[in-house]
């Protein structure tokens, strides 16, 4: 089985989603019967692919951050490309930039898991 996951940034950036989306690829790589693969947003304005542990991390170039929503448009094009490849995409919300790319992107042949981890609070006036 083979699980995407989509959120803001990843490790080694900080806060409690890049945590939980780190732990669960961590964890889920440790099994035979799974792969976890990260598509998330640079924090330095590049395009980034590496490897670690033997999964893939995908950084999409941002455009910057505005209301602490990374706009990067490049991601909602490299899902399109490598969703084929992806049983389950593991979304981690809130994040509006997944939620576009989800939109927009054909995602009809894949299990969605939607994580909330926190409604909006600093910018009360937008949600």
């Amino acid at each position: 089985m083979k699980i995407l996951q989509l959120g803001r940034f990843y490790a080694p950036s900080t806060g409690g989603i890049e945590t939980v989306m780190y732990d669960v690829t961590e964890v889920l790589n440790e099994y035979e019967e799974a792969s976890c693969d990260v598509l998330c947003s640079s924090k330095n304005y590049t395009y980034e692919e590496s490897s670690t542990n033997n999964y893939k991390v995908i950084r999409t170039k941002s455009l910057g951050v505005y209301f602490s929503t990374s706009i990067t448009p490049q991601m909602i094009f490299k899902l399109k490309e490598i969703i084929n490849n992806y049983d389950i995409i593991h979304v981690h919300l809130p994040d509006p930039m997944a939620n576009i790319a989800l939109m927009l992107v054909d995602c009809s042949k894949q299990k969605i898991i939607l994580h909330w981890h926190s409604d909006v609070v600093k910018q009360w006036i937008l949600s």
